[in-house]
């Protein structure tokens, strides 16, 4: 696997696309309308393995939180090239979205070229239907100081210990990661509307999966859990449908995001719900 890391964006893309040339998969592109740190395009790249008209589909995307794409894309280069990876047989397809937030792979950040969280962004935009997440309020002007120096950090962690005792360690971090809509300027920021992440995702999905009858999708994060490990989540909760199917798949080590059984904090915007 170490052979299919990259060193940059850049890096990680011309190994995707000499993957897919070497396996005669088509690659399919759509353009980021911003630029990397050296000025180079950004692109979010597809390439479809498998019968063209299969109807159950697995989805693999990386780089939904930017810089976490590198271990994403070492992934999808590995199903293309190694001899070992499973490969989609009968009725089956699997579709791969490389660097589904070029910018934020590109420019070693989590967040899009919005300061949008593409997990927060995929909520009901048109009716402003947006979670609330009033604790954040009490939080928000510790976060991001104009400079962040050890005056900034004392108030910073005299803050977060006032704010635990009064509502517990829970819902204190909770209120932080779970995304707000009110602070563009601030972390976890979900958008005011669908982003060019979204809109393509949408775009993507439509090209490819109008045949499909099931499509499961795994979205590939990194830094959550111990070091090395991998948990598997779902927002659907045990008991349904969903997360039946993936107990199918995976056992024990599937976990429900809303049902207080995985480390994520949890968001109504995620990637996977949207």
């Amino acid at each position: 696997m170490k052979d299919y890391f990259s060193a940059t964006y850049s890096d990680a893309r011309a190994q995707f696309l000499s993957a897919c040339l070497d396996a005669k998969a088509t690659v399919k592109s759509y353009q980021n309308p911003e630029r990397g740190p050296a000025g180079e395009s950004l692109f979010t790249d597809t390439t479809w393995i498998g019968p063209d008209g299969a109807t159950n589909v697995v989805v693999v995307t990386s780089s939904t939180h930017g810089v976490e794409g590198f271990a994403g894309s070492a992934i999808q280069i590995g199903l293309l090239r190694d001899s070992d990876a499973p490969k989609p047989t009968g009725d089956v397809a699997l579709l791969l979205v490389h660097a589904i937030n070029p910018y934020g792979f590109a420019w070693l950040r989590r967040e899009n070229e919005d300061n949008v969280d593409l997990n927060r962004n995929f909520v009901d935009h048109k009716n402003n239907n947006y979670p609330e997440n009033d604790l954040f309020e009490e939080i928000v002007d510790y976060l991001v100081p104009i400079e962040w120096d050890d005056a900034a950090f004392d108030n910073y962690l005299t803050a977060i210990q006032s704010l635990n005792e009064k509502y517990g360690e829970v819902p204190v971090r909770k209120a932080m990661h779970k995304g707000q809509y009110k602070h563009p300027n601030s972390i976890h920021y979900g958008g005011s509307s669908a982003t060019w992440s979204n809109t393509t995702l949408e775009l993507i999905c439509s090209n490819y999966l109008k045949q499909s009858k099931r499509a499961a999708m795994i979205d590939i994060h990194t830094g959550l859990g111990p070091y090395g490990y991998g948990e598997l989540m779902t927002p659907s909760k045990p008991g349904e449908p969903v997360f039946d199917f993936f107990f199918d798949w995976y056992g024990d080590e599937i976990h429900s995001t809303t049902a207080g059984a995985s480390l994520y904090a949890g968001s109504k915007g995620s990637i996977l719900a949207g």
